[in-house]
């Protein structure tokens, strides 16, 4: 009886391109019940008074997104790394993630939606369809501007000619679209923008970093914001040109290895120097960072580092203050940069 149970759990049965066994099932739906205990534990938190039914709309969105998230990260590891374990593992981390899961039972800024198309449009690349890949960023980039911290790489591919530049369109018109939603220009209320705009509205006075362990927090966040925010904005768009001719005349191949590690280098790189991010400005790092550690088993640091950096930034907010110097943390995070663009030179 007991050798029929044992030959009955771990029997493969095919679902069109996976083998998956009782077992494996039984690890896929407990792993979600844990995720769901994780966010029922903290759900209740509300982020701003008189602001409830906005986030509380939102926190079912994001959870719902946030298995997506992990399908996608499960289907995107084990089709580069051939790999079922290490996919299901990937899925795992990523419903127990702890900036998903206060990002969306804490935060309820649906975040997830538009980081889902961000790493869409990462695992697209990774497969050679990289104007498919283009599309799904402007999709996340309608959604929320923080999409553009994967542009540089694809202005890369498009120098070694491996995009059109007809599918830059995409991102074009996903760009625009936020901005004109975000201005309210456009007559559509999207729960997505109302929650930044509620959220900035009891931010304050301008701030050059809300937390997030970037430079400004090492130089200071309050001052000569207009003068700083300025010259930073330019400057970035130089650093995201520069990425992009560097990485289209460096002379090493362009592997689905060092293709991931360039986005994970970009999406932590321009938040970095850029002006005015958040506590959550990191999620795209974050996700991107994991799906890395587990294609490249000798570079889980970074996501163990990346997240631990992100976490910092979201308990500031929930604290009121940081656990640590966010000058320090900022310090730890160009450190970790240093060390992905060494491995490009």
């Amino acid at each position: 009886m007991d050798k029929a149970i044992r030959e009955f759990l771990v029997k493969e049965i095919k679902f069109k391109k996976y083998s998956l066994a009782p077992l494996d099932i039984l690890l896929l739906i407990g792993t979600a019940v844990a995720g769901v205990c994780l966010r029922e534990s903290v759900i209740a938190y509300v982020p701003m008074e008189d602001a409830g039914s906005v986030f509380q709309q939102l926190k079912l969105f994001s959870m719902i997104f946030d298995v997506f998230l992990a399908v996608l990260m499960l289907d995107t590891v084990t089709g580069i790394t051939g790999n079922k374990i290490k996919g299901f593992l990937a899925y795992g981390v990523m419903l127990l993630l702890p900036v998903l899961a206060a990002g969306s039972a804490m935060w309820g800024m649906g975040d997830q939606v538009y980081v889902f198309f961000a790493l869409l449009s990462i695992t697209y690349t990774l497969k050679g369809k990289g104007n498919i890949g283009l599309c799904s960023l402007g999709i996340s980039i309608l959604l929320n501007a923080n999409g553009l911290f994967l542009l540089p790489v694809f202005l890369g591919l498009y120098l070694q000619k491996e995009v059109r530049a007809a599918a830059f369109l995409a991102p074009l018109a996903g760009l625009l679209g936020n901005r004109l939603l975000v201005t309210g220009i456009l007559p559509v209320r999207l729960s997505f923008i109302q929650a930044e705009a509620l959220l900035k509205e009891s931010r304050g006075e301008a701030l050059l970093s809300y937390h997030y362990p970037n430079i400004y927090q090492i130089f200071g966040m309050d001052k000569f914001v207009t003068e700083y925010s300025q010259a930073a904005f330019w400057f970035v768009i130089c650093l995201g040109v520069m990425i992009a001719v560097l990485m289209a005349l460096s002379k090493k191949p362009l592997t689905k290895e060092r293709l991931l590690r360039l986005f994970v280098l970009s999406a932590m790189v321009i938040p970095y120097f850029a002006p005015f991010m958040n506590e959550r400005s990191g999620m795209i790092a974050d996700v991107a960072a994991v799906l890395l550690g587990f294609v490249m088993l000798h570079k889980f640091y970074v996501p163990l580092v990346q997240v631990i950096i992100s976490y910092v930034a979201y308990s500031a907010y929930f604290r009121g203050e940081s656990v640590m110097p966010m000058a320090l943390v900022a310090a730890v995070s160009l450190v970790l940069i240093m060390d992905l663009i060494r491995e490009e030179t």
